[in-house]
């Protein structure tokens, strides 16, 4: 038995296919010569070879290594191998047959070649026969895919095989969204399809030349289903919002874009490769497209769709850096109707109406058109503006956003006094073009046009400042030499002449026209230049190192230079309005006097009009007589049973109280007239009350019983920017409060008129109760109202009056300054106004989540009252069944009291003791330093702290508490 080798290779390895279907040999050959057998080894540790095995190369640089193949003819049946004799297998390789170790063998006179690719392609076909189905003809695959698809029992050629010039014609117009004779588009399916099944390349097989079809399928559809989506909102332009229109509008250029790059002459593509590699990019972009109209499809306004489109260019940014250019162009394209209503809004695109508010009727805009209020003294209605923070597209920041809505707001008020200012009318300052830009470049250009922009409004501004009208005008176009229409004047010339601009005119018709995609000039044109040249990065292309800003910072840098000189010099102008024209500093002052009880005078004339028995009552005619000789009259809350007093008695009472403080106080430097109207209307007025509020008000004894007075005060223009509704619902409350704090003071000064001990009488009020309660009370009360009105509005108010000098100081700087510096806005100084009155309403325990122990105080001040009712009837020795007025009645009232003001210190105590107490003190430590926000609540907490000082230092109230 002959010794096994498990390296041998059969001696038929290198024998061509036994298959009745090569007929014919192939004439290509990878290789020049082909080897018949392989070289057969026995043990690869044997010293001897085999001397009939072949060379593996046909030659080698250190000559013939083994004999050469001889390859049979193409006409002669191959040849059998040589059998191997049974010996030689069995008895292996000697150790001389090695042509390893055999030098004689490598001699050969024939001079090596080496061989490579380029040899190969250069040399001119040959007639070597390549034994491999796979590289054969296409005909002798076809006939195996025949043969395998009728189990070959027919003899018919194949009917399925398509040429491969006609494919790619229909393919080039599937690609392009047009119909050939083997793809229709089904309008129902809205996609194509194909006209006859089955059908292939030569030598490929269906499936493969239908996975071929597939992305020329894929790419027609989605050019039709763009198509689609631009023709939809085309047909309904009525109805759709501005930015929808954009995107049917850049679809529609880079689709006609697309088209035009893929118009080529289907002759010169030789290959469906060659096809592949020029639909590689419009796939693309068509894709990035498809996917953007995909998700917003559903979105319906205009800040929807900008949200939606701005978030998927960002999300396909880098995934392809050869198509962020377009797609920024895209998104530039699409958002710019949005962002024209921006610059209108900021007063930057001055048109021939200056500043309407038609941008403020669009409902998808995040800045809404009010309800229109017909001011006192107005003869037009004007509405203000509503921030709706809803509305805001995700690229633009919140703090933008309202910057945006306050420059709004402050161009309205300058055009309802002032309409033809710099900022709203054309003074021949050239404007800045608001867009949004992608590289550093563009970003640094428009901080410099935007540096410029603001200095030449700077300068119209304080030019019209002084002269109260425009410091150029603009001449008409004519004059300027500016037209651009085309003009072809005969008259007066001679007949060589006209005929000379006739043949100029038509030569420049013969020029080939410059291609332009949309309607809109240049940016159509960048976008559809874009498409239609735009290529993938290759390797060896430069790569710039300075990398592009991130798409999400990009929009704040572009417009935040220019809206930021547009906020300061529309901020400037309304401060200037308000305080150098209108004086608003008096508005406040006027509220700060009559509704704070800032006027001792007035507070001391509505005190004797409520409280004082000494004046007579307007009750009957004799009080009206007794009046009108004292010079007033009052409604004696406190000593009369009969409540509320009647509208008639009341317009008495308070009858020329506000007028003459006015008069002789705010009004001396406003030119004020005694017969003129207080400014705003500011008049007593009653208030509308639920009726268990009415039922309160009609007892004299109880807290509530003046809680039916109010004064009325609306703002006018342009008051109401800075004062508006919150704020005076804020000083509504404290009117109230305060109104409730000097009717207390009053009360317990009138106890030591009803507890004084007689002297020189027979009977006295000697009870220590009785004078203990007169006392105490007396220092709650008076310490307690000392502290909301010197802590809690007086400190609060000075503040901000400082606040209001320093803006006034300001505008006096800067209209001599080359710059304009920071400025508070409208909505900026009615916030800080409104902070202020916070504080009040917190220093004064009016808050909501001081409503226990605002109960608390009320609850003590009505045992005060109680304890003067029954201190009174005991003065003047009137019986009240429902009061008892006996000693254990006047102790346990005491002690009741007395436990209340401990309970009240302990609450006062705890919450001035809690860590960050004060409303946003915990979250907000620096707001007190605010400039914009007022003082703030960071104060508040100490507040409470300097209460307890005044009221005790000791622990006596407290003790009390604990004992009772």
């Amino acid at each position: 038995m002959g010794k096994f080798n498990p390296f041998a290779l059969p001696d038929d390895i290198w024998s061509l296919p036994k298959s009745d279907l090569v007929a014919q040999i192939p004439e290509e050959s990878l290789f020049q010569r082909d080897l018949e057998k392989l070289l057969q080894l026995d043990s690869p540790f044997e010293i001897t070879l085999n001397p009939k095995t072949e060379s593996l190369f046909a030659s080698s640089p250190w000559g013939e290594l083994f004999p050469p193949l001889s390859f049979p003819q193409r006409d002669a049946p191959p040849q059998e191998p040589e059998p191997l004799d049974s010996a030689d297998v069995d008895s292996g390789l000697g150790a001389g047959d090695d042509p390893w170790l055999d030098v004689s063998s490598t001699s050969s006179n024939e001079k090596g070649q080496l061989i490579s690719w380029e040899t190969f392609l250069s040399q001119r076909p040959h007639n070597r026969a390549n034994p491999f189905v796979t590289e054969a003809r296409y005909h002798v695959i076809d006939a195996m895919i025949q043969r395998y698809d009728d189990d070959g029992t027919s003899e018919e050629p194949p009917k399925n095989i398509i040429q491969t010039d006609v494919l790619i014609y229909c393919l080039l117009h599937l690609v392009q969204g047009w119909d050939s004779m083997l793809f229709k588009f089904n309008e129902q399916k809205g996609e194509f399809e194909m006209a006859k099944e089955d059908i292939r390349l030569s030598g490929t097989s269906v499936g493969l030349t239908q996975n071929l079809i597939l992305q020329y399928l894929k790419c027609g559809n989605r050019l039709r289903a763009l198509q689609a989506f631009a023709k939809t909102v085309y047909g309904d332009i009525g109805s759709c919002c501005k930015t929808r229109v954009g995107l049917a509008h850049c679809i529609r250029i880079i689709t006609v874009a697309v088209q035009n790059r893929l118009a080529v002459l289907f002759t010169n593509i030789q290959s469906v490769l060659q096809l592949d590699d020029i639909i590689r990019v419009p796939t693309l972009i068509l894709e990035a497209l498809l996917k953007i109209v995909e998700r917003v499809k559903d979105a319906r306004l205009d800040f929807h769709l900008l949200s939606a489109t701005f978030e998927q260019i960002q999300q396909s940014e880098y995934k392809s850096d050869w198509l962020r250019h377009l797609l920024l162009l895209m998104l530039q394209r699409i958002t710019r109707p949005w962002l024209t209503m921006v610059s209108k809004a900021i007063g930057v695109t001055v048109e021939k109406t200056p500043f309407v508010d038609d941008i403020f009727g669009d409902e998808s805009f995040f800045i809404e058109l009010g309800d229109s209020v017909l001011g006192e003294g107005e003869e037009e209605p004007h509405a203000d503006l509503i921030f709706a923070s809803s509305n805001i597209p995700s690229f633009l920041m919140l703090e933008e956003a309202e910057r945006i809505h306050e420059t709004s707001r402050g161009l309205r008020l300058l055009r309802r006094f002032h309409p033809n200012h710099p900022l709203l009318s054309d003074h021949a300052v050239e404007r800045v073009n608001m867009r949004w830009s992608f590289s550093w470049d563009e970003l640094q250009t428009i901080d410099l046009e935007a540096a410029a922009h603001e200095k030449r409004l700077q300068l119209a501004m304080q030019a019209f400042n002084f002269t109260k009208r425009p410091r150029f005008s603009r001449l008409p176009v004519m004059q300027l030499g500016i037209y651009d229409g085309f003009s072809f004047d005969f008259i007066g010339k001679s007949e060589e002449e006209i005929n000379a601009s006739l043949a100029a005119s038509l030569e420049n018709m013969n020029f080939e026209p410059q291609r332009v995609f949309g309607f809109e000039g240049a940016a159509d044109d960048n976008l559809g230049n874009e498409a239609l040249t735009v290529e993938p990065i290759t390797s060896n292309q430069p790569v710039t190192a300075r990398y592009p800003p991130p798409l999400s910072v990009t929009f704040s840098l572009s417009i935040n230079p220019i809206l930021q000189a547009q906020a300061r010099l529309t901020n400037m102008a309304c401060m200037r309005l308000l305080f150098k024209e209108k004086r608003v500093q008096n508005q406040y002052e006027l509220l700060h006097s009559f509704l704070l009880f800032g006027d001792g005078v007035y507070v001391s004339r509505l005190s004797a009009a409520l409280f004082s028995e000494e004046l007579a009552s307007g009750t009957t005619n004799s009080g009206i007589r007794s009046g009108i000789a004292a010079g007033g009259w009052g409604l004696q809350l406190g000593v009369r049973n009969d409540w509320p007093p009647a509208s008639s008695e009341l317009r008495l009472a308070l009858m020329g109280i506000m007028a003459e403080c006015y008069a002789g106080g705010i009004g001396k430097g406003t030119g004020h007239k005694e017969n003129d109207d207080l400014p705003g209307g500011l008049s007593f007025s009653v208030r509308e009350m639920t009726e268990e509020e009415e039922d309160k008000c009609k007892n004299p004894d109880s807290l509530e019983a003046l809680d039916f007075l109010q004064v009325s005060y609306r703002p006018k223009s342009p008051y109401d920017a800075v004062i508006d509704s919150v704020s005076l619902v804020k000083y509504d409350r404290l009117f109230k409060h305060l109104l409730r704090m000097i009717r207390m003071v009053y009360v317990v000064n009138r106890l030591f008129e009803y507890t004084n001990i007689g002297r020189g009488k027979e009977e006295s009020a000697t009870n220590p109760i009785i004078l203990r309660f007169r006392i105490e009370a007396h220092f709650f009360v008076s310490t307690l109202a000392k502290y909301m009105f010197e802590t809690g509005v007086e400190t609060v108010w000075k503040e901000f009056a400082k606040k209001l000098d320093e803006i006034e100081r300001r505008l006096e700087k800067y209209d001599i300054s080359d710059r304009y510096g920071e400025m508070e806005s409208l909505g900026q100084l009615a916030a800080y106004h409104n902070s202020c009155l916070d504080q009040m309403l917190f220093a004064t325990m009016l808050r909501l989540r001081q409503q226990p122990v605002l109960n608390l105080i009320e609850e003590i001040f009505g045992m005060v009252l109680k304890f003067a009712k029954m201190v009174r009837l005991q003065h003047i020795g009137a019986v009240d069944p429902l009061t008892p007025m006996d000693n254990s009645a006047f102790g346990k009232l005491y002690g009741k009291f007395r436990k209340r003001v401990g309970i009240f210190i302990n609450v006062a105590r705890a919450l001035s003791e809690r860590r960050g107490y004060g409303g946003l003190a915990k979250r907000e430590s620096d707001r007190s330093k605010d400039a914009f926000r007022g003082p703030g609540d960071a104060a508040e907490g100490g507040a409470l702290g300097q209460l307890l000082v005044k009221l005790e230092m000791s622990t006596y109230y407290v003790d009390a508490a604990k004992k009772l």
